[in-house]
């Protein structure tokens, strides 16, 4: 089927080719010639257009443009200069198109180039040139510049860095080279760019050892990667153009400084944190070298100073650190501002100096008269127990234990089953929690750990009814490598309930179907619950304890605990749906907690969830008062008043009146498109199948009369439906439109082209018929369908 038009305004373009018309010269000249991006070997042009249907751009170096093109000639361009025609020697065509901008290559530096820009109509020999006027301008390529930068002036320097400042010459941009040790002795070359890096040696090299460091339009540098104690030199070279750029290598900016031997600035404000028992965090404000060690040293206060031009071995690895000088060992040589110590004895204070230095190997130089202090212990055991264990919420498989907690940061509980806690944690081993008795850390035999954190509180759960749990308290330092207070830990013990105490409640239900329904149920505290159901009556029949009933959530293949009353559930969540089952029949229910498993099973019998549920039930009232609107010879909107089902099931066909009714317990698709939808037999289609009132019918035919029966229904997947009294009414499409369409004008009027609006009729379509020379008088023939083409020399003919 065709898209249908817009039924507003409708551009459509028709293409009138006739032999022997004369191609019109422009009457308008570009204009407003502008440069950019202007570089030793290209440039960027952008000019308005003028009303030609394309335009040549000639160029020529050195003097105005006085080439003229001539009509009937289509002339080769190029974009690189002189690759294109020349209409005149040195006059090439760099440009031949429609646009207003153009990039031209294969440029001179330091050239003057000037052009023209004609507009033409037509192609080959139907061309015509706009001579008689035109847009013209000239430009130069990037020359370089006449003043150079000056005034170089070094600050903030280190062993490693140092920051350039200069005042600009008269350049665009301008590149900064460095050398160490000795002056800069290579010039940039004139249409290269270079890459540049403020960390010394990674920026392009030009020539031997000279390095690019900076390359942009600013006045200064911060230049990173330097070693101490050396010379360095720089040039600053200004020059025009980016990709292709000009330099002015006459008589740059120059300057040189040495950098410092060593650093000026020690590290500061040492601080400690996530302290363990065998290790710790250590961290500092850097000073101003390029990089430092950390001393440490147990007990006593760090007195070993560094040696300039020695390259200490460091370890974090307290026990594994070289020394410096007996028992003090370089734990840290790097650049960063802190790092995690290992290899520590617990409840022991480790003191530390931080030296910073420049330079590597033999060259190195620390600065020893200032510097970092500090010390720290590792985490010591607690000193005071947590106490009052207090047991509450206690069921058949969970319960609540709360305390007061000593003074460590921490604490782990223990708990076993059936006798007391045995085994006290082990110092520096982290032990892994789990409130899920018998998931966690295991210490020694069935201690098992139940929660590790900074609280006073823990919700276990996974426990056995009517078993008795003990538990034990441990108060520790540190997180990874945790010390402990196994003297006089808090104890305690509390038993499972042996059967649940409170029953389910708030049975409610949901998705209510003709077979089918889902239940959902606040859950009481046993372990488990099963659901047991009758049809008809409700139930009284109790289970035994230390019976595993057998369940399933088909009613007809449950097992029966009494005849008839069967159990349809059996497990721990607060839903499930129920399937099996008959329509317009109640079902009864009672929901039975319990702890335990096979023998051990305890029922909740003294109390339990009841409750009962209908099937769904055919409607009782008819829909009624259809009603038809927006009928056009496709479609049509059919709105009706429903009656007391959840949904009403709307049946269509075409020609005759509905005859077949639906069926109970079976589901129909359905689509608004007429005859997409299910069939239920004859040609009746369902179009509409939820909970509205009003469905807008597509995909009909002209001229036909279609006849709708609604059916009022309850449930979704296994209906229930009214099939007495349906309400019905029938409604014919419209044949031909009656309103045409208006008010034809025209618009962008060129030579080839033109666009056509209009006032759409009140057709689901049209068609444009055009003719050259002549008055339209052809007429189209109903049941045909016409291919189109809105170019006028490919459509096809209505008529001759």
């Amino acid at each position: 089927m065709k898209k249908l038009l817009p039924s507003s305004l409708v551009l459509f373009y028709l293409l009138i080719c006739c032999a022997g018309n004369t191609i019109a010269q422009p009457t308008i000249p570009s204009s407003g010639i502008n440069f950019s991006s202007i570089d030793g070997t290209s440039m960027i042009l952008i000019w308005t257009a003028g009303n030609g249907t394309n335009r040549i751009v000639v160029a020529r170096a050195g003097a105005p443009v006085s080439a003229v093109p001539v009509n009937g000639t289509d002339y080769n361009e190029s974009n690189i200069f002189g690759n294109g025609d020349a209409i005149l020697p040195g006059q090439f065509v760099v440009s031949d198109d429609n646009g207003q901008f153009l990039i031209l290559t294969g440029l001179q530096p330091s050239t003057t180039y000037h052009f023209r820009i004609y507009e033409y109509n037509g192609s080959g020999a139907t061309t015509q040139y706009l001579t008689s006027s035109f847009a013209s301008a000239s430009q130069s390529t990037a020359i370089a510049p006449t003043i150079s930068a000056t005034n170089l002036v070094f600050s903030n320097v280190t062993g490693n860095s140092l920051t350039l400042t200069w005042t600009n010459g008269n350049g665009e941009r301008r590149l900064v080279v460095a050398k160490a040790v000795t002056a800069v002795n290579a010039n940039p070359v004139d249409l290269n760019s270079y890459s540049a890096s403020p960390t010394f040696g990674f920026g392009t090299e030009i020539g031997t050892g000279n390095f690019a460091v900076y390359n942009g339009a600013g006045n200064t540098v911060d230049i990173t990667g330097l070693n101490p104690g050396v010379t360095y030199h720089f040039a600053v070279y200004e020059y025009n153009g980016f990709s292709n750029p000009v330099y002015r290598t006459v008589s740059p900016g120059l300057g040189s400084r040495i950098t410092n031997l060593r650093p000026s600035v020690p590290s500061s404000n040492m601080t400690f944190f996530n302290i363990d028992g065998a290790s710790m965090q250590v961290s500092w404000t850097t000073g101003n070298g390029t990089r430092r060690i950390v001393v440490a040293r147990q007990g006593s206060a760090v007195t070993a100073v560094p040696a300039d031009g020695t390259d200490y071995a460091e370890n974090a690895d307290f026990q594994l650190a070289a020394s410096i000088s007996t028992g003090q060992r370089v734990v840290y040589d790097d650049v960063n501002s802190f790092f995690t110590m290992t290899g520590l004895l617990p409840n022991t204070t480790y003191h530390f100096r931080i030296y910073e230095y420049d330079g590597t190997g033999a060259s190195i130089g620390y600065l020893v008269t200032s510097f970092a202090t500090g010390n720290q212990s590792t985490a010591i055991a607690p000193t005071v127990s947590a106490s009052n264990l207090v047991f509450s919420n206690i069921t058949g498989n969970s319960m609540t234990l709360t305390w007061d907690i000593g003074d460590g940061e921490g604490r782990i509980v223990v708990a076993r089953e059936g006798s007391a806690v045995n085994a006290s944690p082990v110092d520096l081993t982290p032990y892994s929690p789990s409130s899920s008795f018998g998931f966690g850390s295991e210490i020694g035999t069935g201690n098992f750990v139940v929660y590790s954190n900074s609280g006073n509180t823990v919700d276990i759960t996974n426990m056995q009814p009517g078993v008795t749990y003990y538990f034990a308290v441990f108060e520790f330092n540190g997180f990874s490598n945790p010390v402990y207070r196994t003297v006089s830990p808090a104890t305690g013990n509390s038993t499972t309930d042996i059967r649940p105490t409170v029953p389910s409640s708030n049975i409610l239900f949901s998705n209510i179907d003709g077979t089918s329904f889902t239940i959902f149920w606040t859950p009481g505290n046993g372990t488990h619950r099963i659901v047991v159901a009758r049809a008809g009556s409700p139930v009284d029949a109790v289970p035994a304890d230390g019976i595993d009933y057998a369940e399933n959530n088909d009613f007809q293949l449950a097992a029966d605990l009494a005849p008839g009353q069967r159990v349809v559930y059996d497990n721990t969540s607060s839903f499930f749906t129920m399937n099996g089952l008959l329509p317009n029949t109640v079902y009864h229910f009672r929901i039975y907690e319990y702890n335990g498993a096979g023998a051990g099973i305890a029922y909740l019998t003294s109390s339990f969830a009841s409750g009962s549920q209908s099937t769904a039930v055919p409607p009782t009232i008819s829909a009624s008062n259809l009603l038809f609107s927006d009928i056009t010879g496709v479609s049509m909107k059919l709105t009706w008043t429903n009656g007391d089902g959840e949904r009403p099931l709307v049946v269509a066909r075409a020609g005759a009146a509905v005859n077949v009714t639906p069926v109970d317990l079976t589901a129909y698709s359905a689509s608004s498109s007429f005859g997409s939808g299910s069939d239920i037999g004859g040609g009746n289609f369902v179009v509409y199948n939820s909970p509205g009132n009003s469905v807008d019918i597509s995909d009909l035919q002209p001229g036909v009369t279609y006849h709708f029966a609604v059916y009022p229904f309850n449930g979704f997947s296994t209906p229930v439906y009214r099939t007495s009294s349906p309400a019905t009414a029938s409604q014919a499409t419209d044949g031909a439109p009656t309103g045409p369409s208006g008010n034809l004008t025209f618009s962008s009027v060129d030579g080839t082209t033109m666009v056509l609006n209009w006032t759409s009729g009140n057709g689901t379509r049209r068609i444009v018929v055009a003719r050259a020379g002549s008055a339209v008088i052809a007429i189209p023939v109903n049941g045909i369908d016409y291919a189109e083409n809105n170019n006028f020399s490919l459509a096809a003919e209505i008529s001759p």
